[in-house]
């Protein structure tokens, strides 16, 4: 006796459902950029606010004061 595969059909997302994986694809890895960007460019003082004189504010927040 033998036996055959039933061939499966090709089945196709709708074009909507594809823009969308691409959209969530191209939004993860800039997210991923925009971190690494961040990450590069923050100051190692550890606030976020570059080293000022005491009493001064560095003028890039209210809680750098």
């Amino acid at each position: 006796m033998t036996t055959t595969a039933a061939a499966t059909p090709e089945v196709r997302r709708p074009p909507a459902v594809r823009a969308l994986s691409g959209l969530l694809a191209t939004t993860a890895v800039v997210c991923v950029a925009v971190e690494v960007l961040n990450w590069w460019y923050a100051p190692e003082a550890g606030s976020g606010c570059p080293s000022v004189p005491a009493g001064r504010c560095c003028g890039r927040s209210a809680s750098c004061c």
